[in-house]
């Protein structure tokens, strides 16, 4: 499966307009945009903004903060073992708090669909469990349908440890199969990294919450 790195979903503007009512602090907010890359490739239909998602994913959090890791060889193989494909190294991962303690964790990625990368999020409760998932941006002419709760809340619940098979274990939408296997490999790819941080590199995560 071809990787993608997720765009840039943060600008100047909404900076501005955020800051006052979003727990994302100016200085992650500001991190973002040169973290993330700006992909402009083709048109999208923008369903959720960065700010408005992570206020809407964590809205009683006092803080959201970011770490950036980057796996090793080692973590990417034992990975690609694990699911079947290659993950990419690079990972940004929100980190949210309340009284300083972890309330849930958030990933931006992107899968390919059939022509065009879709744009996606994952919230996972502290112990690493799926607890919310959303359509970010999508690019194709039709499949849309996979932004809806019907399909999305299947994964609500699921951990690394689960099965994800599409079509077994998760219902596709019909007229949008190519799409529903492409966010499930997501959610199994996404859950995967986020169980292995919380495994092997929770020191990570830690330091982003402080």
């Amino acid at each position: 499966m071809a990787s993608f790195h997720p765009p840039a979903l943060v600008s100047k503007t909404l900076i501005a307009l955020t800051l006052a009512t979003s727990p994302v602090s100016a200085a992650t907010i500001s991190g973002l945009a040169t973290l993330l890359t700006l992909s402009e490739a083709s048109a999208a239909t923008v369903y959720w903004e960065l700010p408005a998602l992570l206020t809407s994913f964590f809205p009683g959090a006092d803080r959201v903060s970011f770490a950036k890791v980057a796996l090793s060889q080692q973590e990417r193989a034992a990975l690609t073992k694990t699911i079947g494909r290659t993950v990419r190294g690079d990972w940004t991962i929100f980190v949210a708090t309340k009284a300083g303690q972890v309330t849930g964790y958030a990933v931006v990625d992107e899968v390919r669909g059939m022509h065009e990368p879709i744009t996606y999020a994952t919230r996972f409760t502290p112990a690493g469990a799926i607890s919310r998932m959303e359509v970010m941006r999508y690019r194709e002419a039709y499949g849309s349908e996979v932004r809806e709760q019907r399909f999305l809340s299947q994964f609500n619940g699921k951990t690394s440890a689960s099965p994800m098979l599409p079509g077994r274990d998760i219902a596709a939408i019909s007229g949008a199969t190519i799409s529903s296997h492409a966010v499930t490999r997501g959610a199994e790819e996404t859950a995967a990294v986020v169980a292995l941080l919380l495994r092997q590199r929770p020191t990570a995560l830690l330091t982003a919450a402080k």
